[in-house]
């Protein structure tokens, strides 16, 4: 391959929606105290997405959440949920934050949260 070749196709590549290796959060039986809570933020730009799952033992409500001033935006919400997925697009860039909130019962969670980042 010519060097104009590889230069084109290096461009091409990086101009590609890639997972960042490093952006790979997760915690295995992380115990939940009843009524408290569990977050874990990170800041996201535009067109990137987070490729999430969680399972937990007893019921948790779950959320990816943002501030804007004194407000809390709440752009995805899951109530008594044992588990989910999903892909979580942002279209807003922000600190987010993903959270598992604990019943009377307290809570065991696992989860995975894998940042995709748009190249910029």
């Amino acid at each position: 391959m010519n060097r104009a070749a590889a230069a084109t196709l290096a461009l091409a590549l990086s101009s590609c929606a890639t997972p960042d290796p490093d952006a790979v959060r997760s915690g295995d039986a992380v115990v939940i105290a009843p009524y408290a809570l569990h977050e874990d933020c990170f800041r996201l730009g535009q067109g990137d997405k987070v490729d999430w799952r969680f399972e937990s033992r007893q019921p948790v409500d779950f959320n990816f959440h943002y501030r804007d001033g004194a407000t809390v935006v709440l752009p995805l919400v899951k109530l008594a949920s044992f588990g989910d997925s999903g892909i979580f697009p942002v279209l807003v860039p922000q600190d987010y934050c993903a959270s598992w909130e604990a019943g009377p019962q307290g809570a065991i969670l696992g989860y995975r949260l894998k940042l995709i980042r748009v190249s910029r």
